[in-house]
């Protein structure tokens, strides 16, 4: 993937079998280099830094009509570096919103990893952050703002634990709670002797684990009822004790 600046960058760039390209933030109004990238055909990444909306619906739109659809869309706040409270997070889920069906990312510009993680937690299918392979290199201005190979490492490794973390929207226990469950959960268990016969009142119960008895969602129907049988202290309670 490259970035191509100008139609004439552009053609040396397929003279040399570039894949995809990335269209800067800078170039999302710049409708005859849209025109050429879009009619190779190929991916387009598409970073739409200092755009409004509907910039973005323009651009796209565009794209879309040269007859190149596969797209992806950067959120992009082009200060270099970017403060964190300006990175404006919401924006992207915004576009996921707007663009349901492509793919959304962002092209970071803050210093460290925290962002890109927050936008993958958020959503983000795609990241763009600038690299370098020694941080005290003075040649590019964009190197102190740039990961090295271990914060990439670091990166990487954490959007695929978050990725695993994210697990699914259904709200349920999970295989390892199913395991936990009767020990996690509480019984209601006699708090003291209750002798055969006798009529069972709060003070005759306590709830604790584990929740392999009666639940203590049902504790006050146990209340009024009579004990079956003698029932010693410490006993988680089943429906077979009373009646």
């Amino acid at each position: 993937m490259s970035t191509p600046f100008s139609i004439r960058a552009l053609k040396r760039l397929e003279e040399v079998g570039v894949r995809a390209y990335k269209i800067a933030s800078c170039d999302i109004t710049n409708f005859p280099l849209l025109k050429a990238v879009a009619k190779t055909g190929k991916p387009i990444v598409l970073s739409t830094g200092i755009s409004t909306m509907k910039e973005v619906h323009e651009a796209v739109d565009f794209i879309n009509n040269q007859g190149n659809e596969d797209i992806v869309l950067l959120h992009c706040t082009i200060t270099y570096p970017t403060p964190p409270e300006h990175s404006n997070l919401r924006a992207m889920q915004s576009l996921m919103k707007e663009f349901p069906e492509l793919p959304i990312g962002l092209s970071d510009h803050t210093i460290g990893i925290t962002v890109p993680l927050a936008a993958v937690a958020l959503g983000a299918r795609c990241i763009e952050k600038h690299y370098t392979t020694k941080k005290e290199s003075e040649w590019s201005p964009d190197n102190w703002l740039a990961v090295d190979p271990r914060e990439l490492k670091e990166m990487v490794d954490s959007f695929r634990t978050i990725e695993k973390a994210m697990g699914s929207p259904e709200k349920k226990p999970t295989l390892t709670e199913e395991r936990a469950y009767k020990f996690a959960r509480r019984s209601v268990v006699s708090a003291k002797q209750i002798k055969k016969g006798t009529t069972i009142i709060e003070e005759m119960l306590i709830c604790k684990r584990p929740g392999t008895g009666i639940s203590p969602k049902q504790y006050w129907d146990l209340i009024g009822m009579k004990a079956k049988q003698d029932i010693k202290e410490d006993v988680v309670l089943e429906w077979g004790m009373v009646e």
